[in-house]
């Protein structure tokens, strides 16, 4: 039987080759605020319980020192954790500022994907509605302005996304909510997996004649002030999202 100290390094060379070869460097702070996060939120680390050392951490994901102190920081901005001087890290007393978060590796999952677009069609959706309710001339201008922006890079024979993300992004604003435009920002990341996952940009393109045609009865929707159509044309809009992903699954 091998010994423990051998099989703490078998076990953390392990942790290592999973992360670093699916992972570019850029998200491993990511992958380990997430982790250090769901501890926190599931008690395994305490309320006032002391953080492990950078060099433990490091140790046992497998990351570099600078890494475990991005995610500290991001963990600390966010209010879960608090430095004391000379004495390190230790975990907030309140667990108000646990924040939402989706696990990047989930990403790879099409269950994922499908639940991430539900989530966009129930909160923009009423987003949508809000807006018709509560838009100011500007914000309706941003809309419009957005939406003739996805147009041109359409014709110009580009996907469109950034120019989509800014039109869904620009009627959260217009529902005078920050929460919704939180939101809505934080789960725009997701959204090119899930362009991959319908057909990437050669099957945006055929159908933007489509995406155009619903954009279009969105926006005079809310400028029309009819929140009712405005929830409904939204919700049919991202619907056929999810029957694309459906098909997808099913060739």
């Amino acid at each position: 039987m091998p010994a423990i100290g051998s099989t703490c390094r078998i076990t953390r060379q392990i942790r290592t080759a999973i992360i670093k070869p699916r992972l570019k460097s850029s998200s491993l702070s990511d992958q380990l605020t997430a982790q250090l996060t769901a501890r926190i939120a599931d008690g395994a680390l305490a309320p006032g319980a002391r953080l492990p050392t950078e060099q433990e951490l490091s140790a046992e994901f497998g990351v570099s020192r600078n890494v475990v102190r991005e995610a500290i920081s991001r963990l600390k901005s966010e209010g879960l954790v608090e430095t004391r001087q000379g004495a390190g890290g230790f975990v907030a007393q309140s667990k108000l500022g646990v924040p939402f978060r989706i696990d990047p590796e989930s990403m790879h999952s099409d269950d994922a994907t499908r639940e991430i677009l539900e989530l966009r069609l129930a909160v923009e959706s009423e987003a949508a509605a809000f807006a018709a309710e509560r838009a100011d001339r500007r914000q309706l201008k941003a809309i419009r302005d957005a939406l003739d922006a996805v147009n041109a890079a359409f014709a110009r024979g580009g996907d469109g996304l950034n120019e989509d993300l800014l039109f869904h992004r620009a009627i959260a604003r217009a529902a005078h909510n920050s929460k919704y435009v939180g939101f809505t920002e934080f789960l725009e990341r997701y959204v090119r997996h899930q362009i991959e996952l319908t057909g990437g940009m050669l099957a945006r393109a055929a159908r933007m004649d489509t995406t155009h045609a619903e954009h279009e009865k969105i926006y005079k929707a809310i400028a029309a002030r009819d929140a009712d159509a405005a929830r409904s044309l939204a919700r049919e809009h991202f619907r056929k999202g999810l029957e694309r992903i459906a098909r997808s699954r099913s060739r």
